[in-house]
């Protein structure tokens, strides 16, 4: 009798597990929680997760460009100005990693002649022929259209003089060079013309017809004259010849070329670090509504 009882105790235990096994079997897993989302609020997220990637991108690019234009201003006005005067008569040596210059152009030999404006010189040239035109854009308006035709650019070796001489007292005391490579160089307008094209009734009427009417070429000369009076910001050092020499700083902080003071030029850094900053704190348009 035992052995009975023993042998249908396994039995109903075998069932029992086999019963759970298949349950186990025929449970249909739980779908992954993003697959049990609306597709619509799916592709809602996509857009959302895309437009704050954009928005952080372009806020890391104002805010470098903010703590560039904060961090240029404050060497400007930490730079150390030195005397022309004093490195005429040899009290200062020539050796800055930088330093602000003021001082009259002086060219070291030949200087360049305007081609547009007689009697006008200078150490610096360049001119553009930019093309005006009016078109009509993709959304059937007319608007104005300017093309840069073609530019050049003249130069002759230039340096500073002491700007208590006055013009023509003595020549250059320090040597400005790579002025290409500055961030900023100020150049005067010496000529600036538009020559109109002056179309035809024929043309103006081709012009409307194919949404392209050309306008006129706009010429424009701009020179750094002699005797100008600039701020050369750089590095100062001892060129090849034993003379003083400005330029490109090695230590990765901006070169100018400019007709402001120092203090001027960091002034208008700051405006430029504020507009930006005023775009940083409107921040980037509300992601979630």
């Amino acid at each position: 009798m035992l052995a009975i009882l023993t042998s249908e105790y396994h039995k109903s235990g075998q069932i029992l597990r086999k019963g759970r096994k298949e349950r186990k079997k025929s449970k249909k897993p739980e779908p992954p929680p993003y697959e049990s989302m609306p597709l619509a609020l799916m592709q809602d997220l996509v857009v959302e997760m895309t437009t704050l990637g954009i928005d952080l991108f372009v806020c890391a690019i104002l805010y470098y460009s903010y703590h560039g234009l904060t961090s240029t201003a404050d060497s400007v006005l930490s730079a150390p100005q030195v005397s022309l005067e004093a490195i005429a008569e040899g009290r200062e040596r020539p050796e800055l990693p930088y330093a602000v210059v003021r001082g009259r152009v002086r060219p070291l030999g030949s200087s360049l002649n305007s081609q547009y404006s007689a009697k006008t010189e200078g150490v610096i040239q360049k001119v553009s022929f930019v093309e005006h035109a009016s078109k009509v854009n993709v959304s059937g308006y007319w608007s104005s259209n300017e093309r840069e035709m073609h530019t050049f650019a003249n130069s002759v070796p230039f340096g500073l003089t002491p700007t208590s001489g006055g013009p023509e007292s003595s020549p250059a005391v320090v040597e400005v060079t790579q002025w290409e490579r500055a961030w900023r160089v100020d150049l005067d307008v010496v000529y600036d013309h538009f020559d109109d094209s002056g179309v035809s009734v024929g043309g103006s009427v081709v012009g409307l017809l194919s949404g392209d009417i050309h306008r006129g070429v706009l010429t424009t000369e701009r020179m750094l004259c002699t005797d100008s009076v600039v701020t050369a910001i750089g590095e100062l050092s001892v060129g090849k010849d034993g003379g003083a020499v400005v330029t490109v700083p090695r230590n990765g902080k901006s070169y100018f070329i400019v007709k402001a003071t120092p203090q001027s030029l960091a002034q208008d850094l700051r405006d430029d670090a504020s507009a930006i900053g005023r775009i940083i704190l409107v921040g980037p348009r509300p992601i979630l509504t």
